[in-house]
């Protein structure tokens, strides 16, 4: 069962959160954040 949130985020099959359309994890994207890392230097 695959669940979507405002069509932002999704969560797949296997319960991970992801950016809708992509591979990106929402865990991964929370880190970089967390390290410092701008919102510009996370989109590249």
């Amino acid at each position: 069962m695959s669940i979507q949130l405002d069509g932002i985020l999704r969560q797949d099959e296997f319960g991970v959160w992801r950016v809708s359309g992509t591979r990106v994890t929402l865990d991964s994207l929370v880190y970089s954040f967390w390290e410092g890392c701008s919102a510009e230097t996370i989109a590249d």
